[in-house]
């Protein structure tokens, strides 16, 4: 959750949901939360008032500048400073310089990164290594679907898709 939306502002807007999409993609560069805490009060804290670690720094290796400077951006403490709009982070994105996620890639990731997927899923009671979620902006809808294909495993390294 976004910081002000501890505070209960009324400044909560779409810039919360940028917040959110930040927290995602932070979790998908870097395989953990933002923030961990052992309650939810000490995480709720750790977004009030710290900064996140780089996603290079979390991984100790390098991440493409430009989608760590974005991710960043949109975890930004003051609404103010996150992208104004959905449609301003897209633009965002589609500036960020990328090769291609090709399913070696993916297959990697789910490989360094899947068990901490099946870990939190059976915490919250589903073991589903698929899901998909609809996320609403005040502006625009996106629909994610993150998972792998139910014939693959990433404990054997058959690959996923995402």
């Amino acid at each position: 959750m976004a910081p002000e939306s501890f505070e209960a502002k009324a400044t909560i807007d779409g810039r919360t949901d940028i917040y959110a999409l930040g927290a995602v993609a932070y979790f998908l560069l870097t395989g953990t939360h933002v923030f961990d805490g052992k309650t939810v009060a000490e995480v709720a804290s750790r977004h009030l008032n710290e900064s996140p670690e780089p996603p290079s720094s979390r991984l100790g290796s390098q991440t493409n500048f430009q989608l760590e400077e974005f991710v960043l951006l949109c975890l930004a403490k003051d609404p103010k400073r996150r992208p104004d709009s959905a449609h301003e982070a897209l633009d965002l994105v589609r500036s960020i310089e990328m090769g291609e996620w090709t399913t070696r890639d993916a297959q990697e990731w789910w490989q360094t990164f899947g068990f901490a997927v099946a870990d939190g899923r059976e915490k919250f009671g589903t073991k589903d290594m698929e899901s998909q979620s609809t996320v609403g902006f005040l502006d625009s809808q996106a629909t994610i679907t993150l998972g792998m294909d139910r014939k693959s495993s990433f404990l054997e390294g058959d690959g996923g898709s995402s």
